[in-house]
């Protein structure tokens, strides 16, 4: 299948049906998402995977009636070193099965029923080479015990892209950040969309959520 400029390709692993069905049509409509195929269990996902070669996999860890599960699915895919980020997706969260699929290869692992905002997020940021766990409040105290010092992910962001990102933190409009660093509010207003196309992420705040968590910068006080 041919790729489409610009758009993240994605295929779904999973096996309740009304779910895969609801999933399927918010990512269809997304416009940063070429969504090229679902399976409804292991084996399937993987033929599907091989097949299409995704940016993307967004796996359910539980597949009931299938040969093996989503942690193996991973181990699978990535054994053979493919180039496809995967997203785990469990209700599960506190279980061992979470921590299989991260140690099996998970580039990112939801929890409960995440919202369709969130999935898409997840896969952008994947797509981008971040890893995500999230959100944060699914997580509760296994998050912070289970993953108290996860890794580090690379700053991609330029020392002024920091700055921006820092007075925006504070609460500054784009006039006020401007003045604070002596630029026009238009080279800010460019600074933010050249944020956004590195870590493929829109609104401001979930940018400045995302540099926060990465240790970027800092928390404002």
């Amino acid at each position: 299948m041919a790729r489409e400029r610009g758009r993240i390709r994605v295929v779904l692993v999973e096996d309740q049906l009304s779910i895969a069905e609801t999933y399927q049509s918010a990512l269809a409509a997304a416009p940063e998402i070429e969504f090229v195929g679902h399976a409804a269990n292991g084996p399937e996902g993987l033929e599907l995977i091989l097949r299409e070669l995704p940016d993307v996999a967004l796996v359910d860890l539980v597949l009931e009636h299938s040969e093996y599960d989503g942690v193996e699915l991973i181990r699978r895919v990535k054994a053979r070193a493919l180039p496809t980020k995967i997203v785990a997706i469990t209700t599960y969260i506190g279980t061992s099965i979470a921590g299989q699929a991260l140690q099996a290869g998970a580039d990112g692992l939801l929890g409960r029923s995440p919202s369709i905002r969130h999935i898409i997020m997840a896969i952008q940021l994947v797509h981008h080479g971040l890893m995500v766990l999230g959100p944060r409040e699914d997580f509760g105290d296994w998050f912070n015990g289970f993953l108290i010092h996860p890794e580090k992910v690379e700053c991609p962001l330029s020392e002024r892209q920091l700055e921006v990102l820092k007075w925006a933190a504070q609460g500054c409009t784009n006039q006020e950040i401007g003045r604070q660093l002596h630029i026009s509010e238009g080279t800010v207003r460019a600074h933010f969309s050249n944020i956004q196309d590195k870590l493929g992420v829109t609104g401001r705040q979930e940018l400045i959520r995302l540099a926060i968590e990465n240790g970027w910068i800092e928390r404002p006080r």
